[in-house]
């Protein structure tokens, strides 16, 4: 029997909801707590361990390679986040994506979601891509996987993947990605960029300062760029990336500036590093000997503002806060006069709001019947989640994620939704009962200290993909709402 979730659901008030959320909201901008240990002045820079995965991939046939049942979990949640940042094909927030994976024995089905969705073109690109991954169509990618004599650990040898595939699966990834490569290889042709690297000695001992000086020339000498050039300067920024003194090297050459040159050029190898991780997890695990992509449609019409928003003072008490320039100053905006505080209040109650990505996912797989129980544990994503998405995540169960950047978004929502199952529909209300819990949490206590704003975009951070990125997930996990202690909390307690 199927029934629909509907915001006048037992236990929701949306008319509440939104207020909580738009108080919230205005609190440093929608600022509401650090990401982790991560570095923003790297633009959220590469976890080491990414760096490391990315400078073992070799060609090599001869050696075989060990994977054990850690590693390929690892090599999952890569694939899922490589594979979503593909998919987010233009910069902007309509195409912020997710995917997330069910395998079995000798087939793989993705489910995707984008937060304005999909169009032909991309119809066709999914279609091309999975026939690329998939081992039994045109020869695929697959290498020689051995059984170990260890359990739980597979020795792969690495045979030449189909090269003419494997090409097609470059094409197929640049042709797409295109607009992106642009935008990335504009970041680095500034001039300023170009007169240090003139001063460079023609060759250098190092490969990397090498490689360097090549990528920079490319960028230089080519005006007008094609998608061949734009491919090729990929690979030339991936190259640099996987070599061990990169870092080092671009700090060199470039002194204050070199975070940020070093973050663009990882941003421009991104495309390749994810056709490497791409091409791996064909070889290395057999359920990719055939892929299906779906593509999640989900209805994004979320009803219209509540008939009777809450004003400014009602939503305070709804936190126990009388409705004073005291109570603004200490809980709301430190600068704000109260008059100005509730015309943003009512402003904000006010606006279109959206269905974000990581929320489309687990709606279309509860509409499409899905037991999310029976999927890989990881939502892959083209970004960390924002704070309402992560809480939604945190609270709803089945997946982790590669983290939060602590944003909160006032239009944020989850639109009514026919066609799925009662207990998703209490999972939906539990998991929407949860954030609002959270939020009104957050405001309980007095603002923080002013926290700069984070950047939102990752390069090359999956959760756990070393042995104490899990503990950062972990420390992620408890801290995104606003540091609550939300795992001793009654309530979330109440929730498991």
């Amino acid at each position: 029997m199927s029934v629909e979730f509907k915001w006048d659901s037992p236990g929701l008030n949306k008319a509440e909801f939104i207020a909580l959320t738009s108080l919230l909201s205005m609190r440093n901008g929608g600022q509401l707590e650090p990401l982790d240990n991560f570095d923003a002045s790297l633009d959220d820079s590469t976890d080491e361990s990414e760096d490391e995965a990315a400078s073992q991939y070799t060609d090599d046939t001869t050696r075989p390679r060990q994977f054990t049942v850690s590693s390929k979990d690892n090599l999952r949640r890569r694939f899922l986040d490589r594979f979503a940042e593909v998919l987010s094909k233009k910069k902007d927030a309509r195409h912020v994506a997710c995917a997330v994976m069910q395998e079995q024995e000798d087939r793989v089905r993705i489910w995707v979601a984008r937060n304005e969705g999909f169009d032909q073109s991309d119809s066709e690109f999914l279609s091309k891509f999975a026939s690329c991954l998939s081992n039994n169509v045109g020869g695929g990618l697959g290498g020689k996987k051995v059984p170990g004599t260890v359990p739980g650990v597979c020795l792969l040898s690495i045979e030449p993947a189909n090269s003419a595939v494997e090409a097609e699966l470059w094409n197929v990834l640049a042709s797409y990605y295109e607009e992106r490569l642009g935008y990335y290889a504009a970041n680095l042709d500034i001039p300023e960029y170009h007169d240090i690297m003139r001063h460079l000695p023609s060759r250098s001992a190092d490969p990397a300062q090498n490689l360097l000086s090549e990528l920079f020339k490319s960028i230089a000498n080519e005006s007008t760029r094609d998608i061949n050039i734009l491919a090729s300067l990929s690979c030339k920024a991936h190259e640099i990336t996987v070599h061990s003194t990169s870092k080092q090297i671009v700090s060199d050459c470039f002194g204050q500036a070199a975070p940020l040159v070093l973050s663009q050029i990882r941003f421009l190898a991104r495309l390749r590093t994810a056709h490497r991780v791409f091409v791996e997890i064909a070889q290395v695990l057999p359920s990719f000997d055939s892929v299906e992509i779906i593509p999640l449609h989900v209805g994004t019409t979320v009803s219209g503002p509540p008939r009777k928003p809450l004003k400014l003072a009602q939503a305070l008490a709804l936190i126990g806060k009388d409705c004073s320039q005291t109570t603004i100053q200490t809980f709301v905006h430190k600068s704000w006069p109260l008059e100005r505080s509730a015309q943003a209040f009512n402003s904000l109650q006010k606006q279109r709001v959206h269905v974000h990505a990581e929320v489309q996912t687990i709606l279309g797989l509860a509409q499409s019947g899905v037991d999310t129980e029976l999927l890989f544990n990881y939502m892959g994503c083209s970004k960390q989640n924002c704070y309402l998405c992560k809480a939604f995540i945190v609270c709803y169960g089945s997946f982790d994620t590669r983290g939060c950047h602590g944003k909160l978004y006032s239009r944020w929502s989850v639109p009514n939704a026919s066609g799925i199952s009662p207990t998703t529909r209490d999972r939906l209300v539990k998991a929407i009962t949860g954030v609002q819990h959270a939020v009104g949490r957050g405001l309980e206590s007095p603002i923080p200290p002013t926290r700069a704003h984070l950047p939102e975009s990752t390069l090359g951070v999956t959760s756990s993909t070393s042995s104490h990125a899990g503990e950062r997930q972990s420390r992620t996990d408890e801290t995104v709402f606003a540091s609550i202690p939300i795992r001793e909390c009654a309530f979330f307690s109440s929730l498991d």
